[in-house]
């Protein structure tokens, strides 16, 4: 399926009536810096020489950028330590606060 004309016709209508006339100037302006920034970018990237990835692979001071050099053994995680069992903050004889009032006890005097 190729693109027609009226593919065009109706990707233009709809970014119209999304964006508006009036932002349209500005919409492709600031495409049009981006555009230019990442191309500059670029161009000093291969006027430079130099490819950051290939330069981490080649040091051989850095064993971690050595994508060549993969690790003997999977890592080793540490078991996580049990969690210590709740301690109880209330003094002896005293009941928790969740301990309810039972009117059958045998702790009545009368």
């Amino acid at each position: 399926m190729r693109i027609q004309p009226w593919h065009i016709l109706v990707l233009v209508v709809v970014i119209l009536l999304v964006f508006g006339a009036s932002r349209l100037p500005n919409i492709a302006r600031n495409v049009g810096k981006s555009m230019k920034i990442m191309k500059e970018e670029v161009k000093d990237l291969r006027e430079d020489g130099t490819d950051p990835n290939a330069e981490a692979a080649e040091d051989p001071d850095n064993p971690e950028a050595s994508a060549t050099n993969p690790p003997a053994s999977p890592p080793q995680v540490a078991p996580r330590p049990a969690s210590p069992p709740p301690v109880s903050t209330d003094a002896p004889g005293v009941p928790s606060p969740t301990t309810q009032y039972d009117p059958r006890s045998s702790d009545r005097t009368a």
